[in-house]
């Protein structure tokens, strides 16, 4: 066989690189085929075929949030053309605390309302001679924890306290409210 006769062997890719590259959505599909030997194409092809997701939500965050402090910052400081890192550092950070502590004193607030009903549900089942129907008091327990939870997750983003779901699913609020009304 001659050389031209000769089959070429195809350069093995290394697709989970390229993966990887792809999902972090920072570099160009034209630059990440250069460095794997493979067309903007194919990995556009790929990406289809396997479900990958292009993750470009930090970007878009980081983008928006210089757009909020860029517009935060001329509202309050208008003629200032120049404005010191540290003053647009300290005029979004306050933006920002002003925010969250409202969010947390509303939050409070809700939390503070969450309790009494808790206490009405808990003296209105403590009462025999005005005791509700079954159906009603747990009804109004499961409202209840409903409540909590919604509070729980806010109250865990208010403050920045990571998010874990463990534990909180709708089966295991339904298994406490059957707990209490077994109980009975």
């Amino acid at each position: 066989m001659t050389e031209a006769n000769t089959p070429t062997k195809r350069k093995q890719i290394d697709w989970e690189a390229v993966e990887m590259e792809y999902r972090a959505g920072v570099r160009s599909l034209k630059d990440i085929g250069t460095e794997f030997g493979v067309s903007d194409a194919g990995i556009l092809k790929r990406a289809k075929r396997d479900g990958w997701d292009r993750d470009l939500s930090a970007r878009i965050q980081a983008k928006a949030d210089a757009k909020v402090s860029a517009a935060v910052v001329s509202a309050e400081v208008s003629e200032a053309r120049t404005i010191a890192e540290k003053q647009v550092v300290e005029i979004n950070a306050q933006a920002v605390a002003n925010v969250r502590l409202a969010h947390r004193t509303d939050i409070r607030r809700l939390r503070d309302h969450a309790m009494k009903l808790q206490n009405e549900l808990e003296t209105m089942e403590a009462a025999t001679e005005n005791k509700a129907p079954l159906a009603t008091r747990t009804a109004i327990a499961k409202q209840i924890a409903d409540i909590h939870k919604t509070l729980v997750g806010l109250e865990r983003e208010a403050w920045g306290i990571q998010n874990s779901t463990e534990g909180n699913t709708p089966q295991t609020v339904t298994k406490i409210v059957r707990e209490i009304v077994r109980k009975e």
